[in-house]
């Protein structure tokens, strides 16, 4: 293994207490959480697993995309139906955090995180850093003349704008450029 794999997989493993809170409807202390979840459902899966292992809670979670994630917690802002929103790409909880959706925590290991991965005032703390992947249909690079390997060089590709799907996480598309009429 390389170093740089070690070192990303300490800190996911070190940081699974790094949440964000969702307004909380009031000051009362539960016996369980609602756990709103990103991360794919394994990940999911293992870390309430182990949360209620460890400390005796129950939580139930429910697993969405970063996008349907953001509009939940939108149409529930006035009455939250979650304790904690966990893991996706840090958008999302940018958006939620100028909307006022969020409640500030710091976590005891938000110090290990670097600066640059997390929200100054305790908004949001990366949790992990995922690889990005890149597709593109064969038939639409043949007809522009661009092979795979150039694609994104290419300025033909690169004027496109991208287009994200409001439901997934991270999720874009190209499109054509609008022609002038």
């Amino acid at each position: 293994m390389t170093r740089r794999f070690l070192i990303i997989f300490g800190l996911m493993l070190i940081t699974f207490s790094v949440i964000t809170p969702i307004h909380a409807q009031d000051d009362e202390v539960e016996d369980h959480l609602s756990l709103l979840c990103t991360p794919n459902i394994e990940w999911c899966e293992a870390m309430t697993a182990a949360f209620t292992e460890e400390t005796g809670i129950d939580v139930e979670f429910v697993r969405l995309s970063s996008g349907e994630s953001l509009a939940r917690v939108r149409a529930g802002a006035d009455d939250p139906e979650f304790s904690v929103w966990w893991g996706g790409p840090a958008d999302a909880f940018i958006a939620a955090r100028e909307e006022g959706l969020l409640e500030a925590y710091f976590s005891p290991n938000a110090d290990v995180i670097p600066e640059d991965k997390k929200d100054p005032d305790g908004f949001w703390t990366g949790i992990y850093v995922g690889a990005l992947g890149f597709c593109s249909n064969g038939e639409i690079l043949e007809e522009l003349g661009v092979s795979s390997k150039s694609v994104c060089r290419v300025k033909s590709i690169a004027t496109r704008k991208p287009a994200s799907s409001p439901t997934s996480s991270g999720e874009r598309t190209l499109s054509k450029p609008r022609s002038k009429r």
